[in-house]
């Protein structure tokens, strides 16, 4: 009796030693993730200056262009929203950035660098040190860019540019602040690469999440190297996280059990990172397909513009980026977790001479809108006008495009239209561009109201391209829909014997949002009929029809 009492106290001594010991690794190891956390939340804001500050220099940059190129007489260069009290004698004073949010507090970057230092003995050496070094770089980098910021204040203050005709002392200062957003990105990413390896391995039911950043990271790197071969797989490798994450927020108490998650599934942002890894998705596509950037940004180039522009709109973002919402997420746990580090946006600096070069090009060129070599149209409209269809976005943009591009035609572009929504019907036989006003009757007389029958409106508009084609021109079946139908074996296979008779099928879609399942089936059907796909919105909507009419040039 005596002896099982000594065993049973043995086993919960033992227990209590086991629970303790782990206690005070968990313990451990959440004080080594605050202080690695503190490294990450000192460059995120310090990426969020970055930030305001390269859209002031793009616009600063282009003020100088048109200054140099004798098309303004001043510069103008304010940078007091995100620079308060700023001075320099030998030494930082104060280097704040605002909140996103108007009038929020400010922050202090100069205290978010110190308190790396508070915890930092809970990380192991030598990582500690190398970790400190990549730090105090980036904190002297951003020291020099706001010491240039300062400098190009000054400059334009005291009117400096009326002396300095050439520009020679801000274009030296621009691409001096080029380097420095460089050297600021290496620097992140060595800090990047130190707090992944002291990161411990994080719990099975985090793993889709952590796959989402990884490879929404990986896409947003591609679109910045300009790599677009990379994107296929890694954005198939993204949907596949994004599918295994979209299973567990259905039963997301069960499969977070555990870690004693205290949140709501919408307010804590896991589905927000799941609909902006969606985004990520489309966008890289975009990028891929050299969609369509505003003028502004011609002169920088597909990748810049798609990077700045369209893919940290989504990864970063300040407080309202997939990063971020992965951080405020696992901030909800029991435990503390490594967080993810924002994206350094990049600056280039475009001389007046590319703008210049730019513009003679445009000028010798036709118009963007412009016909002009194109081979003559034989354009068959075939156009969905389902009930689904009943929105402005879809409906009333699609008649306004197909508008524009009449007015754009000539008289040996023939245009026909042919609705479906229950039976297919042609409103309009082939009627050449000469008589805009017809063309333009059958467009308005279009009511939304029935269900998407495709098959039957194919095959018609099939038949009148045929009867109109025109040797050595465009025949072109353009079918526009918000995607709400079946694409089945037996379509794709009719759609793909039809273009063996140099008719070609490009598939539209009119809606407001593009579902990536939607987009893969409307570019399969696109494919297989020799054509083009495109998600048409309003920013774009002119220019797809026209690259659509542009798509055959005169032999």
């Amino acid at each position: 009796m005596c002896r099982r009492i000594w065993v049973v106290v043995f086993i919960v001594l033992a227990a209590n030693l086991v629970g303790n010991a782990q206690n005070t690794r968990n313990s451990r190891t959440d004080k080594k993730h605050e202080a690695v956390n503190s490294y990450i939340k000192f460059t995120n804001e310090t990426i969020h200056l970055l930030w305001d500050l390269h859209v002031k220099l793009e616009r600063f940059n282009k003020e100088a262009n048109m200054y140099k190129l004798g098309k303004s007489s001043s510069l103008t260069f304010e940078t007091r929203q995100f620079v308060n009290d700023f001075a320099f004698n030998s030494k930082l004073k104060a280097v704040c950035a605002t909140k996103p949010a108007e009038g929020g507090v400010l922050v202090d970057l100069r205290d978010l660098y110190e308190q790396t230092s508070v915890g930092n003995g809970y990380i192991p050496m030598p990582q500690r040190s190398i970790l400190n070094k990549y730090r105090d770089e980036l904190y002297f980098s951003l020291i020099s860019v706001l010491g240039l910021t300062d400098s190009l204040s000054q400059y334009v203050r005291i009117r400096q540019y009326r002396v300095d005709k050439e520009l020679t002392h801000v274009y030296g200062i621009l691409k001096e602040m080029a380097k420095l957003y460089g050297e600021i990105q290496f620097q992140k990413d060595q800090m990047e690469r130190l707090c992944k390896q002291l990161s411990e391995p994080i719990p099975p039911a985090l793993k889709s999440l952590q796959n989402i950043m990884n490879y929404s990271r990986e896409i947003l790197i591609a679109v910045r190297d300009d790599q677009p071969k990379k994107l296929p797989q890694l954005s198939r490798m993204l949907q596949a996280s994004v599918e295994v994450a979209e299973r567990m927020k259905k039963n997301t108490r069960a499969n977070l059990l555990g870690l004693d998650l205290y949140y709501n599934v919408e307010s804590s942002g896991y589905g927000h990172m799941i609909k902006y890894a969606e985004q990520i998705q489309l966008r890289a596509d975009e990028y891929t397909r050299k969609g369509w950037m505003p003028e502004d940004f011609e002169v920088y180039g597909n990748a810049y513009y798609f990077y700045n522009e369209r893919m940290l709109a989504v990864f970063n973002h300040h407080k309202y980026g997939i990063a971020a919402y992965y951080n405020r997420f696992i901030g909800f746990a029991n435990r503390v977790f490594v967080k993810e580090m924002e994206e350094v946006p990049l600056f280039k600096v475009i001389s007046p001479e590319k703008v210049q070069m730019l513009a003679d090009k445009k000028n010798n060129t036709p118009g963007p809108n412009s016909l002009q070599g194109a081979a003559s149209n034989n354009m068959v409209f075939l156009l969905d006008v389902s009930a689904s269809m009943d929105r402005p976005e879809k409906l009333n943009l699609l008649k306004e495009s197909i508008s524009f591009l009449v007015d754009q035609m000539r008289p040996e572009d023939e245009v026909s239209i042919i609705i479906y929504s229950g039976d297919a019907r042609v409103i309009l036989n082939p009627t050449s561009a000469l008589f805009k006003a017809e063309i333009k009757s059958a467009i308005r007389s279009m009511r939304p109201g029935g269900k998407t029958k495709a098959m039957q409106g194919l095959k018609e508009a099939y038949r009148v391209a045929e009867r109109n084609f025109i040797a050595g021109g465009n025949n072109r079946i353009i079918m526009a829909s918000d995607g709400a139908f079946d694409i089945n074996d037996s379509i794709l296979k009719y759609v793909g014997k039809k273009s063996l008779n140099s008719i070609s099928l490009s598939v539209l879609l009119f809606n407001k949002l593009e579902n990536i399942r939607v987009a893969e089936e409307l570019t399969r059907l696109a494919n297989r009929g020799g054509g083009n796909y495109s998600h048409v919105q309003p920013e774009n909507a002119k220019q797809v029809l026209i690259m659509e009419a542009n798509s055959v040039r005169r032999q």
